[in-house]
């Protein structure tokens, strides 16, 4: 059962501080979630929260596939600055990070993906044969394309 309650001492002293709810996750974890300002209104947010809560814990909705949605629907450029980041936090050079990034947003860029979704096998395939075929690109770019795909497409599982 959730609880909804007003803090005693709001921090930014408004005149209608909102509510808050402490309800349970599906996982046993104690959530705190802000409210409305009407109890009615958090008092249903309230109730749709534990059902869905209550819809994970009886495995009726898979909590990984909706977080997976939910990365797919995210803009690709979201991704590409985590990955640059986890890239600098491995340890490896400036140049290498900077020409895997640059590859890697030529290559997205491409293959026409702006979401996580709309990224397929076929359109990076498509890309990399336009590169060596009509630029005049060289086995080793061509490698060395795939091979920052692969890293991205990795860190992205």
């Amino acid at each position: 059962m959730a609880s909804i309650y007003k803090r005693s001492r709001d921090k930014k002293r408004l005149k209608r501080p909102p509510y808050y709810i402490d309800y349970t996750d599906h996982t046993g974890v104690r959530r705190t979630v802000k409210g409305y300002t009407d109890k009615a209104l958090t008092v249903q947010l309230a109730a749709k929260l534990e059902h869905e809560a209550k819809l994970r814990r009886d495995g009726l909705v898979d909590a990984d596939e909706e977080n997976r949605r939910d990365l797919e629907r995210q803009p690709i450029a979201n991704s590409l600055s985590l990955f640059e980041k986890a890239l600098m936090a491995r340890g490896n050079s400036e140049k290498h990070v900077q020409l895997t990034i640059s590859r890697t947003k030529r290559l997205l860029d491409g293959a026409g993906a702006t979401t996580l979704k709309e990224l397929t096998a076929e359109k990076v395939q498509d890309f990399l044969h336009h590169l060596t075929t009509e630029k005049g690109c060289g086995r080793w770019t061509h490698n060395h394309y795939v091979q920052a795909a692969n890293s991205f497409c990795r860190w992205l599982v």
